[in-house]
């Protein structure tokens, strides 16, 4: 179980050690040791004298992993495949052994989200200019065209509304940069709506603006879509 971890129940503590190596010192102890808190971050292994439904007896703890081993045979036979485990369980190779391990609080990560890895604890947001729009992807998805924009969430892509020839009012001047560098600047201001581009020789003087007024100007002038500012 990702996010908890066991207290009270501690009988010994076990440093620089891998979580697999862990549920192994784990079984070697049985039945002295009934489930394992491991830290992630200073990957640490707490033995644990007692097993507990974790959800109502846990204490969260984003660093910590939850493995309730008390069930858990350490003579398995030499492969994965010949051995059944329980239901939302695996078997995992470990170097001398096999162990079953639970999977029902592995969770796919949401649309604007993605992991690079399974079995992590925690899923990493789409970047600036990306997105996804399924759940339980490795990566997110290129939405940095120019004339496209992700919404805050980074669950879709959007196309920006061309005004030709119009501007918006109560503009604020970046000086020079070039098309792509505008349209960020504004982008990442909760309060712009959107932005327009003067032409010069190499760059565009790039204004943003907080309210939409379609006058007649010489830039052209570009509004985010409602979506791409929620």
């Amino acid at each position: 179980m990702y996010g908890y971890r066991l207290n009270n129940f501690i009988t010994e503590e076990i440093s620089n050690i891998g979580v697999q190596t862990s549920i192994k010192e784990c079984l070697l102890r049985k039945p002295h040791c009934q489930s394992i808190n491991y830290n992630t971050q200073q990957f640490r292994c707490e033995v644990n004298s007692k097993g507990a439904d974790i959800l109502l007896k846990g204490t969260p703890d984003v660093n910590s992993i939850f493995a309730y081993l008390a069930n858990v045979s350490k003579d398995f036979s030499t492969n994965c495949k010949d051995k059944v485990c329980q239901p939302l369980h695996k078997c995992v190779a470990m170097k001398n052994t096999h162990v079953c391990i639970s999977t029902d609080s592995c969770k796919p990560c949401p649309s604007g989200y993605h992991q690079y890895t399974t079995g992590q604890a925690a899923c990493i947001f789409c970047s600036y200019g990306t997105y996804q729009d399924l759940e339980g992807q490795f990566n997110c998805k290129d939405c940095n065209d120019f004339h496209d924009c992700a919404n805050r969430r980074r669950t879709n892509c959007f196309s920006l509304i061309k005004h030709v020839g119009q501007i918006g009012i109560n503009g604020l001047s970046y000086g020079k940069h070039n098309r792509h560098d505008c349209k960020a600047i504004c982008q990442l201001d909760r309060t712009c709506k959107g932005f327009s581009l003067v032409d010069g020789v190499t760059k565009v003087e790039c204004f943003t603006h907080t309210q939409i007024d379609h006058t007649t100007s010489i830039s052209d002038f570009y509004e985010f879509p409602t979506e791409c500012l929620v």
